[in-house]
């Protein structure tokens, strides 16, 4: 971070709002009404100013304990916690852990001091250092706190050592992030992993120090923990974000000076969609799946798999169609997944069950072109094949593309049959030429009778024709 301000802890709500809890080195009261907060580079809504905060601090202490530590750099550390512990309000919970081959847990997260105090007074320097494994524990405890601001102060003068960790550089980072911390690292000395403990602060919103020597090392505690005692809390709107790690700002302009702190936070949007499978009506097959957001998000996307196939998604309703032909009978995962931005927001998944369905072979007439139109269709991923005979000869043979082949053939004497994939006869159907009508006996003299008054219409007009030539004459 840069500035004189420190993030204390960093909350995503899948609901659009961002917990920020922060401090402040500086002696004089911050003008929080010339507070801004940038999420991506995009400056936010402030939902409610910036107050002290009213839960308690959640200050999780981490010691390296390895053998590098023993003597001067363990008595050190023990004065500085000590220190460190005594600027904290009275109601902020306080928790140590040591590590050298693996973490361990001296005190639990507590507002009993004698209790962390004595732990601090037990600690001995021995063994390797699990520094990365320590990391991951102290995500995980301060993770499960559900109120106040959690912050890891986290102490080595070394790099992770002794292949004792069982996790790597990238996952402890990582879980730092993913728990929503705040991280205070110091490095202890030349020896100590500076770029990692660096990284592990700057990727949380927190602050990295090079401790020259053991007797320095007791003020940048005992400051921390002042800071740690009073921090500031408010609220700010969040844009509909995807998944993944974020960046947040947060910046002060304190006259002709701007404080500014930078951090990241994971979003994991757990909650964003719901699904269930919705009544489509009786006479269609189709399987409905009812899509809901639990934000109202502008513009999203999504998209549904299903055994590798893309689903139908009715914007107008927010259901994805499901179609039984498509897939075989029983128990079927549908992927759903919610897109901001072309960008992944979130994710569930539900399962379907997909009715049997006999196959189906039908034979419909088209009178406009005196054709039949054949339809065969076969239920799951194995292809049926369509045969066509017409009038005693193949007419065509053609395999569906899914589940389903159309063929038309002109009238005829119409034998068609639909075979599985493996040539088995799934069904079979016929259908003879539509008759040709007849006239009846009462039509025919009546044309009979029409052609023979038209005959004599026309020879006595010829008649009449030929007498005025003989008078003309």
């Amino acid at each position: 971070s840069t500035g004189e301000l420190q993030f204390v802890s960093l909350r995503h709500a899948t609901e659009g709002l961002i917990e920020i809890s922060f401090a402040s080195s500086s002696d004089e009261p911050l003008p929080l009404d010339a507070l801004d907060v940038y999420i991506d580079d995009t400056l936010v809504r402030i939902e409610s100013p910036p107050t002290l905060a009213i839960d308690p601090v959640s200050a999780l202490i981490a010691i390296d304990t390895s053998g590098s530590m023993f003597g001067a750099p363990l008595a050190a550390a023990k004065v500085a916690t000590v220190d460190l512990i005594a600027g904290l309000d009275d109601q902020d919970r306080v928790g140590l852990l040591a590590f050298a081959d693996s973490p361990t847990i001296v005190a639990d997260l507590s507002a009993d001091r004698a209790e962390v105090e004595q732990g601090v007074a037990s600690l001995r320097a021995q063994g390797s250092t699990a520094l990365y494994s320590a990391v991951v524990e102290g995500a995980r405890i301060l993770g499960s706190v559900d109120d106040g601001p959690r912050a890891l102060i986290l102490l080595s003068d070394g790099e992770d050592f002794g292949g004792v960790s069982g996790v790597g550089r990238e996952e402890s980072l990582a879980a730092a992030v993913d728990a929503g911390i705040v991280v205070f690292a110091f490095a202890l000395g030349a020896e100590a992993d500076g770029a990692y403990l660096a990284a592990l602060a700057n990727s949380t919103g927190g602050s990295f120090s090079v401790v020259a020597d053991n007797a320095a090392l007791a003020s940048l505690f005992a400051d921390l923990g002042r800071r740690l005692g009073t921090t500031y809390s408010l609220r700010a709107a969040a844009p509909p974000l995807s998944q993944g790690r974020h960046q947040i700002r947060l910046s002060v302009r304190n006259g002709e000076e701007t404080l500014d702190v930078v951090g990241t936070f994971e979003v994991t949007n757990e909650g964003l969609l719901s699904v269930a499978t919705a009544d489509v009506g009786s006479t269609s097959t189709l399987i409905a799946i009812q899509i809901e957001l639990s934000v109202e998000i502008d513009g999203f996307e999504i998209e549904a798999i299903a055994a590798g196939q893309t689903l139908e998604f009715r914007r107008e309703t927010s259901t994805v169609l499901l179609n039984p032909w498509l897939f075989d009978p029983g128990a079927l995962e549908v992927q759903v997944n919610a897109y901001v931005d072309d960008s992944l927001a979130g994710a569930t998944t539900i399962v379907v069950e997909i009715p049997a369905l006999d196959p189906q072979l039908e034979i419909a007439d088209s009178p406009d072109d005196a054709s039949f139109v054949v339809i065969g269709r076969a239920q799951g991923v194995a292809r049926p094949t369509l045969v066509v005979r017409r009038n005693g000869e193949e007419f065509a043979r053609e395999e569906a593309a899914s589940h389903q082949v159309v063929i038309r053939v002109p009238h005829g004497d119409i034998v068609a049959e639909l075979l599985s994939s493996s040539g088995a006869t799934l069904q079979t159907e016929s259908a003879d030429p539509p008759a040709i009508v007849e006239p009846s006996e009462g039509v025919s003299v009546v044309l009979v009778a029409g052609g023979l008054l038209a005959a004599a219409v026309l020879i006595f007009g010829w008649l009449g024709y030929l007498r005025y030539q003989r008078v003309e004459d």
